[in-house]
């Protein structure tokens, strides 16, 4: 391979790198050599990044997991899967092939600075093991094709998660007093209305783009009805109006919201239209709803594991039912829909929580599969049907 002068050794003159035994740095240049430029440069970058962090392996009660890594499949999600570890008390090990490491998403590499968790060079299995690769003979087996009908309904299904910021924020430790905040909207859609970004979900899923249903709630309702926000309104503003019989739009780019205040914020509405991500239906904002005791409406939840209940914790539509759906709501008296709210919290705290994820960690017996919804790789094993 030709190198460059980035594509060379002597970048790991660098400190950070003395603090390596002898060993794992033959490792890493080896690993490094072996990568294409881009690639090379990235997971040097990211090794030298993680290093900044002062790691101390003390002998403690902590239980140990290795999180053995063959294939990039598990994306993003790798974060919430080291974070949940780590909520149940665990050092986590990360061992992962050169070219996962040199493409670790942003969220990914927020684990680096985090206490008890740690890069492994080498393997050097410690505790349980968790592999997305049935070779390694793991404790938990990640199996990423989430959407297959064939699944069996009784395995243990990794809890769908809430965006990365709110566990790294420690929101997700906080809600017992977001729940109580009173409620101002009725009907809140708060996201990313990129059509070209948001519009690229497949038809297999029987699911409404995003902007379609934008589109038709902005077309057929009456202002008295609906208000779309704007670059005027404040997150203070909102939370201060009374938007008690109305639908309200925003559209997260123009960051009226941060993430510190995100479910303070969704907390105060009543029902959330629960709209589909990119290329999965799945988005976070349907666990946070429910994790704040909001109902969410939405067309897919019958893909959550386990599914939504229409009527019980959660509103359903189609194209037809949808304006005649959101008039519905509109018109509920609080005292209507006091127990969906309810049974929304209950869903979440049995299903979806930090502790349920422990609760099928520490009851494990034998070895498990570990049902994983991943995102694209999850999405694209739907499409293709396999």
């Amino acid at each position: 391979m030709e190198k460059t002068e980035k594509h060379s050794i002597n970048n790991f003159d660098s400190e950070v790198f003395k603090k390596l035994s002898d060993e794992d740095l033959y490792f890493i240049k080896s690993e490094y050599l072996t990568l294409a430029a881009a690639d090379a440069q990235a997971y040097r970058e990211n090794i030298e990044d993680y290093l900044q962090y002062d790691k101390t392996l003390s002998v403690g009660k902590e239980k140990n997991v290795t999180i053995l890594l063959e294939t990039s499949s598990i994306g993003r999600y790798l974060f919430h899967l080291a974070f949940f570890f780590l909520d149940t008390g665990h050092r986590v090990f990360l061992v992962a092939k050169s070219a996962i490491i040199a493409r670790l998403d942003v969220y990914s590499k927020k684990l680096f600075p985090l206490n008890n968790f740690f890069l492994l060079f080498t393997v050097n299995s410690k505790g349980t093991i968790v592999s997305d690769s049935e070779k390694s003979h793991c404790d938990i087996l990640l199996n990423f094709n989430y959407f297959s009908k064939t699944q069996a309904s009784s395995k243990a299904s990794f809890p769908f998660p809430m965006h990365p910021m709110q566990y790294l924020l420690g929101r997700y430790k906080e809600l017992h007093s977001i729940r109580e905040n009173k409620t101002k909207i009725k009907i809140l859609f708060a996201g990313n209305l990129n059509e070209s970004l948001y519009g690229r979900l497949s038809p297999k899923f029987g699911i409404l783009q995003r902007h379609s249903v934008i589109n038709k709630l902005i077309t057929e309702l009456t202002d008295e009805e609906i208000l779309v926000l704007d670059s005027s309104y404040t997150s203070e503003k909102i939370q201060k109006g009374e938007f008690i019989n109305k639908l309200v739009i925003l559209d997260s780019r123009l960051g009226l919201v941060k993430p510190p205040t995100w479910l303070s914020f969704l907390s105060c509405s009543s029902f959330y239209l629960a709209l589909p991500g990119v290329v999965n239906p799945l988005s976070h904002n349907i666990i946070e709803s429910l994790a704040v005791g909001v109902i969410p409406i939405t067309q897919y939840g019958h893909y959550l594991r386990p599914k939504l209940s229409d009527e019980v914790n959660s509103l359903s539509f189609d194209q037809n039912s949808l304006i005649p759906t959101i008039r519905k709501i509109l018109n509920m008296d609080s005292e209507d829909f006091s127990s969906m709210r309810d049974s929304c919290i209950s869903q979440y705290e049995n299903h979806f929580s930090t502790q349920h994820f422990r609760n099928i960690i520490e009851n494990r017996t034998t070895a498990i599969e570990l049902i994983f919804n991943t995102g694209h790789s999850s999405a694209a094993q739907f499409i293709r049907g396999d």
